[in-house]
């Protein structure tokens, strides 16, 4: 019976409007309610990884697991990201732990591909990945818990590239 269309969009419509409100908080941009999105497994991770090349700065500080980063998106993933982050034009300035990365000789300070790199001091060891950009920080967890997350929150933002500052200040010049 085509008068049971207009029930079905009413329920339709009733259901949405009952979901409004929630659908409104996680999209609504304030300038005092911070954003966070949640992203979970391999597709989740590399969504946040490629977030960080969206920075209008064209300026990344990340503090880097690399061992977990060659896990989860893998090194393939992860050198066509550098790829696109050095024709974009993004910066890095990154501090990573030796004793995470034992052995590996793997993307060195190199003015070419746009990257700095310091050592953080002996017994410091990064499990995640965090980079500061813009007002956003973005976080990709190791592959044991395995989720991405990007926070865009002015004052988070500043918080953490203040933290950043003195953390690159302590660090070895590689």
């Amino acid at each position: 019976d085509p008068r049971r269309l207009l029930g079905v969009l009413d329920d339709r419509r009733q259901r949405v409007e009952a979901i409004l409100p929630e659908l409104r908080s996680l999209y609504a941009r304030s300038a005092v309610k911070p954003r966070l999105r949640f992203f979970e497994g391999r597709d989740g991770i590399n969504t946040v990884l490629y977030d960080t090349l969206s920075c209008r700065s064209r300026r990344l500080d990340g503090i880097l697991s690399m061992a977990d980063l060659l896990e989860v998106p893998g090194r393939a993933e992860m050198e066509a990201y550098i790829a696109q982050r050095i024709a974009r034009g993004v910066r890095l300035r990154v501090v990573r732990s030796r004793e995470k990365e034992a052995g590996r000789d793997i993307w060195p300070t190199s003015p070419a591909d746009l990257r700095e790199l310091r050592w953080a001091p002996d017994g410091i060891v990064f499990t995640m990945t965090a980079w500061t950009y813009d007002e956003k920080v973005s976080i990709i967890a190791s592959r044991r818990e395995h989720f991405g997350m990007i926070i865009e929150s002015p004052e988070f933002s500043a918080l953490m590239h203040n933290l950043f500052t003195v953390l690159w200040n302590v660090s070895t010049p590689a």
